[in-house]
């Protein structure tokens, strides 16, 4: 989100470029928004998601002198292209870090749901816990929900309450 709105907002100031940003899109409304960009005549629509994914190939063949760029994404097309970041390797040092630092041994992670880039980042954690610590525990939970701060609270709170004092959570609102 805030990289997001940074980035548009140098685009716009430094190169003078038209920036329309829309942000908390919901799912059901991804390929409208798309759509509705791409008929207003933007040579390039970013969007930050997974889920941006398929829609963009879907509008993208209604509109092929668009360029669509998906950051997260594993999805390619001849106006589409991803972006997918080894995010990984910063959440392994996460995970080494935590691991070194728990002091009873468990620590948590909290994502909004499994899909490849989440489990990517889910594995660096793990792995780099478990370089510091092979005996760490570490519990998971995926709340299947991007946007239920009260969903995630409770999955917190659940793993605090098992003995897990550093958490990590992936999971936006």
């Amino acid at each position: 989100g805030a990289f997001g709105y940074n980035a548009a907002q140098a685009l716009q100031g430094k190169y003078s470029y038209i920036v329309d940003l829309k942000e908390n899109v919901p799912i059901p409304k991804i390929e409208e928004t798309l759509r509705e960009h791409a008929k207003a005549g933007y040579d390039l629509i970013i969007s930050h998601g997974f889920e941006w994914g398929k829609p963009a190939v879907k509008v993208g063949k209604e509109y092929p002198e668009t360029k669509f760029a998906i950051f997260t994404g594993l999805v390619n097309s001849s106006n589409v292209a991803s972006i997918y970041p080894m995010q990984q390797e910063a959440t392994y040092i996460l995970g080494a870090l935590a691991a070194a630092m728990s002091k009873t041994g468990t620590i948590g992670f909290v994502g909004g749901e499994r899909y490849p880039n989440l489990i990517n980042i889910y594995e660096g954690y793990r792995q780099g816990a478990q370089d510091i610590n092979p005996n760490v525990k570490l519990l998971v939970t995926y709340l299947d929900d991007w946007d239920n701060p009260t969903k995630g609270k409770r999955a917190a709170i659940s793993q605090i309450d098992k003995g897990a004092d550093l958490l990590l959570h992936v999971a936006d609102t």
